[in-house]
């Protein structure tokens, strides 16, 4: 699919639970793709966190400016069960 600009966007989404190290480290390399990327393509991350607690958020929270910085890097959303 291509957004108005004609550069292909793409959805990543990522399951977690109990695993924030990790999540926060795909993460900070996801945001460095996309950024490198951001002229041909536009990178939105969809997290899903399975704790009762969410316990993710606090990381994707922290993420999601990495993907806001610049418009064209896409966005970045959170949900947990």
């Amino acid at each position: 699919m291509n957004d108005p600009t004609g550069r292909v966007t793409m959805a990543v989404a990522v399951c977690t639970y109990k695993r924030n190290h990790d999540l926060r480290v795909l993460l900070q390399a996801l945001s460095a793709c996309a950024e490198r990327i951001r002229d041909r393509a536009a990178v939105g991350v969809a997290i899903t966190d399975d704790t009762a607690a969410g316990e993710a958020r606090g990381v994707a929270e922290f993420a999601a400016d990495w993907f806001s910085r610049a418009s064209s890097m896409g966005n970045l959303r959170f949900a947990h069960r």
